[in-house]
């Protein structure tokens, strides 16, 4: 994937939005540097990569992609068991569908307080 320091840059950008941390992708970078397992020139491009990847992340959450994390969710966990080739693909489509269902939890047990008088700004006393 990092032939080219465009295919290394693009191999960033992917990584760090479906782990939504360019610092994760960064540290883990660093690690198989220190491992061996890849060049420190071709992790340049990765590195390069990730802040832009980190960018990738809002427009994903404006989506409002919580109305197709269930069906991610069946999709990763089938692929997952009987995806062949693409087992590979299984896990982080789930995980990526398990996020958007958290947020989606989140969201909706957070809205009660949305309202509360009790936490509203103008309450707070100088």
């Amino acid at each position: 994937m990092t032939r080219t320091p465009v295919r290394g840059t693009a191999a960033g950008a992917l990584i760090t939005t479906v782990v939504q941390s360019s610092m994760a992708t960064t540290i883990i970078i660093v690690g198989l540097v220190n491992a061996g397992i890849i060049s420190f020139i071709a992790s340049l491009s990765i590195i390069f990569g990730a802040n832009p990847g980190t960018t990738m992340t809002s427009p994903l959450v404006a989506l409002n992609l919580s109305a197709f994390a269930p069906l991610l969710i069946r999709a990763g966990f089938l692929l997952g068991i009987v995806g062949g080739q693409y087992k590979v693909f299984g896990r982080p489509i789930f995980y990526f569908g398990l996020v958007f269902f958290s947020l989606s939890l989140i969201s909706n047990v957070m809205a009660p307080y949305r309202t509360a008088p009790i936490l509203s700004l103008s309450n707070l006393r100088a």
